[in-house]
């Protein structure tokens, strides 16, 4: 029990350094109309939030540039170590504000991050409530990585590429499942890749959509459909039978 205490409260510190240092940002910023420090002070929670911080920073960026993607790079931190939902806003945002290239880097990069530090989160502080509050989930992706255990990078990367496993829950359950934090942390930085190339789009062109539900037409179904296979194939017996035959047949004939 003392042992709980110590780390709830560790994890209340960290999450009050994060919120330090984003009101510091905040502090830091240039003088902000009262309508414009309304819609900059919030994390975004639809898409009618991310055009009103998209308005106030587009007028910003380029002469604060530094302050700008610091201050975005802790938000965007702060939600995926600690599983609160909206980075999926966050990351359309990156497009409105960022553009493309920058937008589509930084996600990925921030994304891998935030997702480690819940892992971490996870492994150091909060393994025992996740234990206990999960029971059934935590079993069920402890069977399926020891089925895989030779091919965690392709299971890690199908979890990332589908959503069979919510993504918050894959954070933090994969220390308790076994898996280790380097595969982890390679197969989310590639899994988020093809979210993250919609979502940035879409902030580029952030005017013309009306709902997520725009972001993923037929052709983004296809492409998830086909990534998801190609990464769980290698993990199938059948697939290891199958190329271990081929393996032998071509010792034998060598």
């Amino acid at each position: 029990m003392e042992g709980l205490r110590k780390n709830l409260s560790i994890l209340a510190l960290l999450v009050l350094i994060f919120l330090s240092s984003l009101f510091l940002v905040y502090h830091n910023f240039p003088s902000l109309t009262v309508d414009q420090k309304s819609k900059l002070i919030r994390l975004p929670r639809s898409l009618s939030d991310v055009r009103d911080i998209s308005s106030v920073l587009d007028l910003y960026t380029e002469d604060y540039y530094f302050i700008v993607i610091v201050g975005y790079s802790l938000a965007y931190l702060f939600l995926q170590t600690f599983s609160i939902p909206g980075s999926v806003f966050l990351s359309i945002l990156a497009g409105a504000i960022f553009r493309f290239y920058v937008g589509f880097l930084l996600v990925c990069t921030l994304s891998t991050v935030g997702a480690c530090n819940s892992f971490l989160v996870s492994k150091y502080l909060c393994r025992s409530l996740i234990t206990q509050w999960f029971p059934q989930r935590i079993s069920f992706l402890h069977d399926e990585v020891q089925k895989r255990k030779n091919n965690i990078f392709n299971y890690v990367l199908f979890l990332r590429f589908t959503p069979v496993v919510p993504n918050w829950f894959v954070n933090i359950a994969s220390p308790i499942v076994g898996i280790s934090l380097h595969l982890f942390a390679l197969a989310t930085f590639f899994g988020v890749m093809p979210q993250t190339f919609v979502a940035v789009r879409a902030g580029i062109t952030l005017h013309q959509i009306t709902s997520t539900g725009e972001l993923f037409d037929w052709k983004i179904f296809v492409m998830l459909i086909v990534l998801s296979l190609v990464a769980v194939l290698p993990t199938l017996s059948p697939f290891k039978r199958l190329v271990a035959k081929y393996l032998d047949k071509k010792d034998k004939e060598t």
